[in-house]
């Protein structure tokens, strides 16, 4: 084969090669556009558990590159109130029944159709993070939360005195945005709530079970939706009530397992809680687990580094599944919750 053949042959090779890649953008690019806004994924990624959906995923790339051909990135005017460092979305005002005014940006993608919504709480300040990410279609009645993560910039209280849980205010002001949208007649959600320490996240469902009672969404009305599941949610809550103590030996052979996790977590355990634990026979798990997350306010003796207490959480975050199933309590098999509105 002479030069001038294999210059050719090499030039058709590039050619059907950009044909091939050309082929495969447009094939993604309508495989995306076609799922965007698939109901059907709605149920499919809740049941999952998936803590960041495709749908999220899929919406925070058409914000970063402001791709809005199928979907049209929207914001809501009213109550526009610029914020110093605001990127994105449109700062709302809200009065909660404690009688305060909180600020919160919002943004949502509606369908070219006008038909589907993803709306998403996202960070005041500083970046685009989503805060809290519902869907829904306004041919269902049924609306999904997607993505909860309350970070401290989600929400902002006018007093700026006021103390304030923001993962409470965000549902609060969750809640009653909802209220407004009147086909709605139910939520549904994954219960992969988590508490944010140091970093760290701590499941709230087996959390909040030991120090409460019942998961985190429980407090704002919301209950399992299967049968099976909502016998363990009266089984939990009943076993809570009677008081659960667990034997000490317990307890440590569960801390003695971060071992396997980071030595900086198990020297923690040995330096602040096997001693502690050594003391007495039977443990409260509720006021055990309490006190070690609040081990960062203490004083003198235990002042802390950053590093300890990120151990602390770390340690909390490991166990408290095994203390969990520990006490008795059982874990939910399907672990869908739903709010019934009407």
């Amino acid at each position: 084969m002479d030069i001038e053949s294999k210059m050719i042959n090499k030039y058709v090779c590039i050619y059907y090669k950009y044909i091939f890649i050309a082929k495969m953008i447009v094939n993604i690019d309508l495989y995306v556009r076609e799922r965007l806004f698939n109901e059907d994924d709605i149920q499919d990624n809740t049941i999952n558990g998936h803590t960041e959906t495709i749908m999220n995923t899929i919406y925070n790339y058409m914000h970063d590159n402001k791709i809005t051909r199928d979907g049209i990135l929207t914001t809501i005017s009213e109550g526009l109130i610029n914020f110093k460092n605001q990127v994105g979305g449109a700062i709302t005002e809200v009065k909660l029944k404690d009688e305060k005014k909180y600020y919160y940006n919002i943004e949502k993608i509606v369908s070219k159709n006008s038909n589907k919504y993803n709306i998403c709480f996202i960070n005041i300040r500083e970046n685009n993070n989503n805060c809290l990410c519902f869907k829904y279609s306004s041919k269902k009645s049924i609306l999904t939360l997607t993505d909860l993560n309350a970070n401290d910039d989600c929400v902002v209280c006018q007093d700026k005195s006021h103390k304030y849980k923001v993962g409470d205010i965000l549902m609060q002001i969750f809640l009653q945005y909802v209220k407004d949208v009147k086909h709605i007649t139910e939520i549904q959600l994954q219960d992969n709530s988590m508490k944010k320490c140091y970093g760290i996240g701590i499941r709230l469902k087996y959390l909040r079970t030991i120090t409460h009672g019942e998961p985190y969404y429980a407090k704002y009305g919301f209950r399992p939706q299967t049968k099976l599941d909502y016998k363990t949610y009266k089984y939990n809550k009943e076993l809570y009530k009677k008081g659960v103590h667990i034997n000490s030996s317990i307890i440590k052979d569960i801390f003695k397992l971060s071992k396997e996790l980071k030595k900086s977590v198990y020297k923690v355990y040995k330096k602040y809680i096997e001693a502690s634990l050594s003391k007495a026979n039977d443990i409260d798990p509720a006021i055990l687990l309490k006190r070690l997350i609040e081990l960062e306010n203490m004083k003198k003796p235990f002042e802390l580094s950053n590093e300890e207490k990120s151990s602390i959480c770390e340690l909390v975050s490991f166990t408290v599944k095994n203390i969990y199933l520990a006490c008795g309590y059982k874990d939910y098999e399907i672990n869908l919750w739903t709010l019934q509105l009407k």
